[in-house]
């Protein structure tokens, strides 16, 4: 078991994400800033080239072309699979600051059912 949002839980989600099919224009930088988490706030860039997630990298700068910010416990309900990445943009729960396209162009990646399922076996294996 690996704590939610260590090293460790994101060399999974490396692993885990190397599964995911192409998915041709589905391309963009995010960085995802998770706020209250035990170990404080959480900031990983994340690198979506084609549907695949080719690079995870903790970052503390703040200039990228699109920010999504959320709490802890929603990073976890996504994780777990009690909500969507989808659902809480059009709640207005996840945060989102900048490119708005380029979340455009992946958040139908989030509501296919393989990255569901990955977002599943990977909650199996987290401490949260």
């Amino acid at each position: 078991m690996s704590p939610f949002l260590s090293d460790d839980w994101f060399d999974r989600l490396r692993e885990e994400a190397a599964e995911l099919p192409e998915v041709t224009g589905a391309s963009a930088e995010v960085v995802v800033v998770v706020s209250d988490a035990p170990t404080g706030q959480v900031r990983v860039h994340l690198v979506v080239e084609d549907g695949r997630l080719v690079s995870i990298d903790p970052t503390t700068d703040g200039d990228d072309p699109l920010e999504l910010g959320c709490p802890y416990e929603l990073a976890e309900a996504i994780v777990r699979g009690d909500t969507s990445v989808s659902v809480e943009f059009m709640r207005g729960a996840l945060k989102v600051n900048g490119d708005i396209g380029a979340l455009h162009r992946i958040l139908p990646l989030t509501d296919d059912q393989r990255f569901v399922g990955l977002l599943r076996t990977l909650a199996a294996q987290t401490e949260f």
